[in-house]
């Protein structure tokens, strides 16, 4: 019989991995929302649980659906219908096959943080030993999925102790909460994706990003998802990260991707 740490070592890997996490932004608001319904239909996963993020100005918002909610085709519809209305520069989401909880007191991710003067939205898959134990000196999350709000609380907490220094930039900042994170949790396997709804981070050590770049009525737009689209009709790149390294980072400002690094293993920056 498991004891309670196997357990709950068991179910999280079996429910986090089950996920898929994907973002689409655009110059302009109003994204194709076909795009995501597509992508979501070919992934040929049933949303069991659920959960989008998006902007409306400088302000973030979420919708979701979780454990507490009808099961089965009934919440598949409801998230198309969701992805159908959204007007907005920047969507990311999640989407598993497995709930996460039956007890209703768990929200689904994507979760949200204020912090350098932005709202936050993150939302992951994968397992970070002992993470879950992280004490927050700042604001603490509650009612969420404790692997990933104690990642997402752990990252914010060394983006801003890095950037205690003026002269240091964001984007180093997230590399170096990358590597803060794998020098703790060096098990880590994590994939996740976090944006402000101007600067977007995606970081991998386990699954593979894909990106298309679309062109519609003018202006640009980007899809990033982990989940592999076959369709012939469209341009994928592939970003995998390297068994050497400690994961793949991509940053993007806006649709423009700014950053593609593979981040050593056993290396802190200054």
């Amino acid at each position: 019989m498991l004891n309670s740490n196997e357990q709950f070592n068991t179910e999280t890997a079996q429910q986090s991995f089950n996920s898929e996490l994907f973002c689409f932004c655009s110059h302009k608001p109003g994204v194709d929302p076909e795009s995501l319904q597509d992508l979501i239909r070919e992934s040929n996963i049933n949303p069991a649980s659920w959960g989008v993020g998006f902007y409306r100005g400088k302000e973030a918002y979420t919708e979701r659906i979780s454990g507490r909610q009808p099961e089965g085709s009934s919440q598949s519809e409801i998230f198309q219908r969701i992805l159908g209305v959204l007007s907005s520069q920047v969507i990311m989401g999640h989407v598993g096959d497995v709930p996460f909880s039956n007890e209703g007191d768990i929200d689904e991710q994507p979760y949200l943080l204020r912090y350098l003067l932005s709202k936050w939205l993150f939302a992951g898959v994968g397992v970070s030993t002992g993470i879950e134990k992280y004490q927050t000196p700042g604001f603490r999350l509650r009612n969420v999925q404790e692997q990933q709000g104690r990642t997402f609380e752990f990252i914010r907490d060394n983006i801003l102790e890095y950037l205690r220094d003026p002269h240091r930039s964001l984007s180093e900042a997230l590399v170096e909460a990358n590597r803060q994170l794998f020098i703790k949790y060096p098990d880590s396997r994590l994939t996740y994706i976090l944006t402000n709804g101007f600067l977007i981070c995606c970081f991998s050590n386990f699954k593979n990003f894909y990106i298309s770049h679309r062109d519609r009525e003018s202006y640009d737009a980007v899809l990033i998802s982990t989940i592999k689209d076959t369709r012939p009709h469209h341009e994928w790149l592939c970003y995998a990260p390297k068994e050497e390294n400690q994961g793949k980072l991509l940053l993007f400002a806006s649709s423009h991707l700014m950053c593609n690094l593979d981040i050593p293993l056993g290396e802190k920056s200054e």
